[in-house]
C-alpha cells in the first residue's frame, strides 16, 4: 500500500512535465536536474560543474517562445525569477560559496522550475 502511495505521489509532477512540450524548458530540465535532485541529498558537486550551463540554459529558455495556450505572464514573471536564481547560483560556485551557502539557493531554483510547470498546466 504504501509503494502505490509513493508511486501516485511522484507520478503527478513526470505526468505535468511529459503533458507540457517546450524544447527549451525540456533542455533546462535536463541539464539542471542533477543539480537539482543532488542538492536535495546534500551534494552539490553536479551544482558546480554545471551551473554556467544551466545559466545559458535559463538564458535560452527565457528567451523563447511560450507555448500557445498557456499562461505567458504569469510564466515570464517565473522565468525571470528562475534566471536570477540560476544568476545568483552560477555567482555562487565562481565565488567559491560554501555548499551550505549554495544549498538554498538550488533548491530555490528548483521550487520555482516546478512553479513554472504548474503555471504552465
Amino acid at each position: 500500500m504504501l509503494c502505490l502511495a509513493v508511486v501516485m505521489f511522484c507520478w503527478q509532477p513526470i505526468n505535468a512535465q511529459e503533458n507540457f512540450t517546450w524544447k527549451e524548458m525540456n533542455s533546462f530540465h535536463s541539464t539542471a536536474m542533477l543539480s537539482f535532485h543532488g542538492a536535495e541529498d546534500g551534494k552539490l558537486k553536479s551544482t558546480r560543474d554545471s551551473s554556467a550551463a544551466m545559466l545559458q540554459s535559463i538564458k535560452t529558455w527565457q528567451a523563447s517562445a511560450i507555448p500557445a495556450g498557456h499562461k505567458a505572464s504569469a510564466i515570464k514573471t517565473l522565468l525571470q525569477k528562475l534566471a536570477d536564481e540560476c544568476t545568483a547560483i552560477n555567482n555562487a560556485v565562481d565565488a567559491k560559496k560554501a555548499d551550505a551557502e549554495l544549498k538554498p539557493l538550488v533548491l530555490k531554483a528548483h521550487h520555482t522550475f516546478h512553479e513554472i510547470i504548474e503555471k504552465a498546466e
